[in-house]
């Protein structure tokens, strides 16, 4: 779920590794602002100031000692709209999957959607963030067991399913769909 992420020890990973990593990376959804490589974890202080889409920023721009900067990486079109996430269905290496991003006003009736979540039957994984009333949760699922905590995430609700095989990606959505409550 980050926006940035930067591959350390570029000195001692041979180039393919790293390139396998970069476009692993870029293929993820949703897109990532920055992918980049480091040694010895040393990072440009200036991507601790990166604005998504300028909606989301830093809390204490400035803070780094050095001008603020926007920098925008991606295409600002791609944020959801209430009750309609958007959705992305990959495959490769003999799994399928899905992932949905909801927006942030977007509000589920936890209970309803962990027993849609469960009741997926033959998935490898489901992991999510949700908004739930007031408060946040991160879902797990690994193959039949599952938990859920709180988390501090704040951004949109997000939903990723991992199977070995395609599953009815309409079906599941209108299913978390007619979980969601008003706020």
């Amino acid at each position: 779920m980050s926006d940035i992420v930067l591959i350390n020890k570029c000195d001692l990973a041979a180039e393919e590794f790293i390139e396998i990593a970069e476009t692993s990376l870029n293929n993820m959804f949703p897109p990532k602002q920055h992918v980049g490589r480091t040694t010895r974890g040393l990072i440009d202080l200036k991507l601790l100031d990166v604005v998504r889409e300028g909606k989301f920023c830093n809390q204490l721009p400035g803070s780094h000692g050095h001008p603020h900067h926007h920098h925008n990486h991606s295409d600002p079109d791609v944020w959801p709209e209430p009750r309609t996430p958007i959705k992305k269905i990959g495959n490769g290496s003999g799994f399928y999957s899905c992932g949905w991003i909801f927006h942030r006003s977007d509000c589920f009736d936890y209970w309803k959607l962990e027993e849609v979540l469960n009741g997926i039957r033959g998935i490898n994984r489901i992991k999510g963030v949700i908004r739930i009333s007031s408060d946040w949760v991160l879902f797990n699922r690994v193959q039949d067991g599952s938990d859920f905590d709180k988390v501090a995430y704040r951004r949109d609700s997000r939903v990723e399913i991992i199977s070995p095989f395609e599953l009815d990606w309409e079906k599941v959505e209108r299913k978390m769909l007619a979980c969601l409550i008003d706020a």
